[in-house]
């Protein structure tokens, strides 16, 4: 659903998994990124979305976790996987993430630690 020129909901609702929160992309140019990666339940209709905006899931350069809840981090790590982006979070929920604490999270995939965050990504965080 486009919301401005570089700016389209991809994800929650009907239009991925009933249980993700809003799923943003935000393209400029040839750059893109994402807010948020929903519960990664709905994860094939996430990448349609994204390819119906017109935009190459390997343009996607960030993803952008707004906090540590499932509905908005539960994706994440197939998302990194799958489109080689940098995930970005606040150092309080990056804890969370990595650690794979289901109990803050609601996560139940594991820990990212190892395949999403670095030191560099701590450095800016």
């Amino acid at each position: 659903m486009k919301i401005t020129e570089e700016v389209w909901q991809v994800g929650g609702g009907s239009l991925t998994a009933v249980e993700d929160a809003a799923i943003y992309l935000i393209c400029f140019d040839k750059q893109a990124a994402l807010i948020d990666a929903g519960t990664g339940k709905a994860h094939d209709r996430l990448v349609m979305n994204i390819e119906n905006c017109g935009v190459s899931t390997s343009q996607i350069e960030y993803l952008f976790l707004t906090h540590c809840h499932y509905d908005h981090s539960g994706g994440a790590w197939r998302v990194r996987q799958e489109f080689g982006c940098e995930i970005i979070a606040h150092e309080l929920d990056a804890i969370y993430l990595e650690r794979g604490d289901s109990v803050n999270t609601n996560v139940l995939s594991g820990p990212l630690q190892g395949k999403a965050f670095s030191q560099e990504d701590h450095a800016r965080l």
